[in-house]
């Protein structure tokens, strides 16, 4: 029966040779299998006893058996087998490694957010075999494997478990950093953000200014060519992401304070950066933006006393845009913010009147069309 159906075309001859081996295995468990190599072995095909082989459990004696057969038949069946019956925790990295070999990402990364979702499995992977799969993932053609709907949905959640026991391991923040770029876009659907480059971005003003680089033409078109390749446009896009996902202000504390000469050296060397590559206003805009998170001041007035000391200072109708348009996303209070605005007039004038314009905006049925 098995010669005349192991690895057969049809997918219906195919299952019942797969059903047969199996419920003989339950039963016969080893000694079966070996029976039936010897005995049956020469008369198959080499695919055959591939098939024969992808039907048992992934396990040493399997592994054993698989290393009799030329290096081409070893790697077709680590091209077709399934991950769903291995025996022992083991042999959890041996099989990520083969699936990798032989260009199947996406099923390694399933077994490894399977594995993941074990806390007491999950530390038997190494943080470097984690990233070696998130590297061939990134670096993956597809190959063989096709990336259904659910597919795509187990992908995202898979890399986002990786990120988060990476995070509990022992590896470099740049190393994690380098891999959130990469990553960027999935992990924006996750709940693991790209948190350590967030951190770079408000702890870093010259990495700041080089996103921006990579996301705006400079103003003077001083460095641009006619058209960007495809690397310069997919940094864009990356950059772009990582901007829009970007929250934390620069300064500010895990109690909610905001450390005023962090702020401020971090506010001067980041415009002074920009200014330098030709995006002054472009990252004004952008200081702005990520200042509407900046939180009230100590007497409750929105925003914090020292991002009212910036706006005064700096004079940046470019800096007072960001954060308008920032509010304007994020949705208020017209009554709240023109409050504000009465309480800070005859103290911070340009404050005063960037709190009753987004106040107007509130009012007005217009902002929904965008700002002129």
């Amino acid at each position: 029966m098995l010669s005349a159906t192991l690895g057969h075309t049809n997918e219906a001859l195919s299952e019942l040779a797969i059903e047969f081996v199996q419920t003989r295995f339950a039963i016969g468990k080893w000694n079966w299998v070996e029976q039936m190599l010897g005995n049956e072995q020469k008369r198959w095909f080499s695919q055959q006893t591939v098939s024969f082989l992808t039907t048992l459990p992934i396990c040493q004696r399997t592994m054993n058996l698989l290393a009799n057969l030329e290096e081409e038949e070893q790697s077709l069946y680590w091209q077709a087998v399934s991950v769903n019956w291995i025996i022992s925790q083991d042999d959890y990295e041996v099989t990520i490694r083969k699936l990798l070999e032989v260009n199947r990402p996406y099923t390694a990364l399933d077994l490894v957010g399977l594995i993941l979702r074990n806390e007491q499995e999950s530390k038997d992977l190494s943080p470097t075999l984690l990233i070696e799969v998130l590297e061939e993932l990134a670096n993956s053609t597809f190959g063989t494997e096709t990336l259904t709907p659910d597919g795509y949905h187990r992908c995202v959640d898979g890399v986002e478990k990786i990120f988060c026991e990476l995070d509990q391991l022992n590896v470099e923040d740049s190393e994690i950093a380098r891999l959130e770029w990469v990553y960027l876009p999935l992990l924006e659907q996750t709940l693991r953000q790209p948190k350590l480059l967030h951190r770079k971005l408000s702890k870093n003003p010259l990495f700041f200014a080089e996103i921006l680089k990579f996301v705006y033409l400079s103003e003077d078109d001083r460095d641009e060519s006619d058209s960007l390749d495809e690397e310069a446009m997919i940094r864009a896009n990356l950059g772009r992401e990582l901007l829009e996902s970007w929250y934390q202000v620069p300064g500010l504390a895990e109690e909610g304070t905001i450390d005023s000469e962090e702020l401020k050296i971090w506010v001067s060397k980041a415009r002074e950066a920009c200014c330098a590559n030709g995006r002054g206003e472009r990252g004004d805009y952008e200081i702005g933006r990520i200042l509407a998170y900046a939180p009230k001041a100590a007497d409750g007035i929105y925003p914090n006393s020292i991002v009212r000391e910036i706006i005064e200072k700096l004079e940046s109708e470019d800096l007072e845009r960001g954060i308008v348009e920032s509010l304007w996303n994020e949705g208020g209070d017209a009554e709240i913010y023109r409050n504000y605005a009465i309480a800070l007039q005859t103290t911070d004038y340009r404050t005063a009147a960037m709190l009753e314009k987004i106040a107007s905006i509130y009012d007005s049925d217009s902002h929904r069309d965008g700002f002129e």
